[in-house]
């Protein structure tokens, strides 16, 4: 099966994967089933059931290392909500934005990255997608092969019920999904030796298929030193994790990053992680009922997480990194020695007899029609009045022959200048001011201009771009723009 990175727009349904806990929810680097809070960057995709708020700004879907690892895609959601958004700076995710809710809010230089699909009519479907109340000149623009959808005017998102996805109904049924996943983790039986050593905890097992662990986790505090697997390559391992509901991480390592893929950790019975120290887990995290507290320390999971809660701390530099758990749990796996075993079905319930039906009741009649009334004689017609007689007409005068038309003067030269911008700052004082010009296409300064008190700047640029100006420093001033040879110009402060 092809790596999943999201569920597409037009069909936002959940599916269960044979062997894979996360569904189709692989797909996502985060499936939160609460709310995200200030988290700044995730290599994979992400999807919340709750709000999600941050103060700062938010990456989605750039890949390892921000290189990309993830392909473009023109329909793949990247970004799924089922609450409010708000985020006060920009919302950055390569592939579809798609929310539930209409209390949306990101910042003005929020950028989704759309891959092409080799249509004619793509930049109209992505137009009609993302509209909003918003400038009547915007539209997606296109960069090399994909297509960028910008917020410059008004936040932009797909509306759910635009595509009619039933985003509620998505969690809910995750939710289920991982439910029955947890009561299958706790039904196996660990075979695998979780040992203390001198630098923390080795886990070893033989199975060249799936390995399952058993660690306990102090009930207050937390265990000390790194958790190490000894295992056969590319066996599928299952580390159960036993803790109290309240649950402290101040470890450095779990697992390693060349397991990171095939290794899952189950969090049996947290309900909140309170993460004191920079750990690096290597492996996914299943923990539907855990909300997850990362503090400044940072940290990062390398690999899918399902959590009841994210929340980060202002400042922390905790990320979620794109290592998709590869699945083949063997699920016939049974708690005795020797070949797996299916369990056996369960007896149905006796059926319940219909209750009789009730008995039919008779129609009653219908009334009599009531006879129409006669129609009311018409009153005699009025013979017409006759018409008056016109009198004649009488002939125009001839007009008078027209003057000749003076001769035009000179044309004066043109008030704009194509591709130039200018103007003048009167400042307050003796203040020192700066100009920059940045291109919102490109999303990058082109120039600046810096004086100190009253003067005067000038730039040139394209006269078919569209850009704006950025004044900076200076708090009390009066700008005058004398010249403005380009399609479109926005001023910020």
């Amino acid at each position: 099966m092809a790596e999943l990175t999201g569920v597409p727009y037009q069909n936002v349904k959940w599916q269960d994967i044979d062997g894979q806990p996360f569904g189709v929810g692989v797909g996502y680097n985060g499936m939160i089933l609460g709310n995200l809070e200030s988290i700044v960057d995730m290599e994979g995709p992400v999807a919340v059931q709750g709000n999600v708020t941050s103060n700062r700004g938010m990456s989605i879907g750039f890949g390892r290392m921000g290189k990309q690892t993830l392909p473009y895609s023109a329909t793949d959601v990247r970004f799924l909500s089922g609450g409010n958004v708000d985020i006060a700076d920009s919302l950055t995710v390569t592939g579809n934005v798609l929310t539930a809710r209409d209390a949306f809010k990101v910042g003005s230089k929020s950028t989704y990255i759309i891959g092409s699909d080799a249509s004619a009519n793509q930049r109209q479907t992505l137009a009609q997608l993302y509209a909003a109340n918003g400038s009547p000149y915007w539209e997606p623009a296109q960069q090399g092969t994909n297509y960028l959808i910008s917020s410059y005017d008004v936040p932009r998102r797909i509306p759910a019920a635009r595509v009619g996805a039933n985003v509620p109904a998505f969690f809910s049924d995750a939710r289920k999904s991982f439910e029955g996943w947890m009561n299958f983790f706790a039904s196996l039986k660990a075979e695998g030796e979780t040992r203390r050593s001198d630098y923390g905890y080795r886990l070893t097992g033989t199975n060249p298929l799936q390995n399952l662990f058993d660690l306990e986790w102090p009930k207050e505090g937390s265990i000390v030193g790194n958790i190490a697997l000894n295992v056969p390559k590319g066996s599928v391992n299952i580390v159960r994790i036993y803790s109290g509901e309240q649950m402290t991480v101040s470890t450095p390592l779990w697992g390693e990053e060349a397991l990171a893929k095939n290794t899952i950790f189950v969090l049996m019975n947290a309900r909140s992680v309170r993460l004191d120290f920079p750990t690096a887990i290597y492996g996914s995290v299943f923990a539907p009922d855990t909300q997850w507290n990362a503090f400044t320390t940072g940290g990062n999971i390398n690999g899918n997480a399902v959590l009841s809660g994210l929340w980060v701390q202002q400042g922390s530099g905790f990320e979620l990194h794109w290592f998709p758990f590869a699945g083949g749990i063997v699920t016939g796996a049974g708690t005795e020695e020797g070949e797996p075993t299916c369990p056996a079905c369960p007896s149905c319930p006796p059926q319940k007899e219909c209750p009789a039906c009730p008995p039919s009741t008779i129609c009653p009649s219908c009334p009599p029609q009531k006879e129409c009334p006669a129609c009311p004689v018409c009153p005699p017609q009025k013979a017409c009045p006759v018409c008056p007689t016109c009198p004649p007409q009488k002939e125009c005068p001839a007009c008078p022959p027209c003057p000749p038309c003076p001769a035009c003067p000179p044309c004066p030269a043109p008030f704009i200048t194509p591709g130039v911008i200018a103007g003048c700052i009167t400042a307050c004082g003796q203040c020192q001011w700066r100009v920059k010009l940045y291109d919102t296409a490109a999303r990058q300064t082109l120039s600046v201009w810096q004086h100190c008190g009253s003067g005067c700047f000038s730039f040139e640029a394209s006269a078919a771009g569209t850009y704006a100006l950025e004044i900076e420093n200076c708090n009390r001033y009066l700008l005058t723009l004398s010249n403005v040879g380009v399609q479109s110009l926005c001023i910020r402060k």
